[in-house]
């Protein structure tokens, strides 16, 4: 198992929340930043509701 830590941008879009699940399987902990939250968030993974134009 991956111990390292990722973050998935965009990941409410069908792309995106692929890519996260495809880390998740992978064993990394992932987390994902949207500016809404995501339909498609698993259990082992943390939402980030932000907007990275925002400083």
């Amino acid at each position: 198992m991956v111990n390292e830590q990722v973050v998935v941008f965009g990941a409410s879009g069908f792309l995106g929340s692929h890519v996260a699940d495809a880390l998740s399987a992978a064993g990394y902990r992932v987390r994902l930043f949207d500016r809404s939250p995501s339909p498609y968030l698993k259990s082992n993974q943390e939402m980030i509701i932000g907007d990275i134009m925002n400083l």
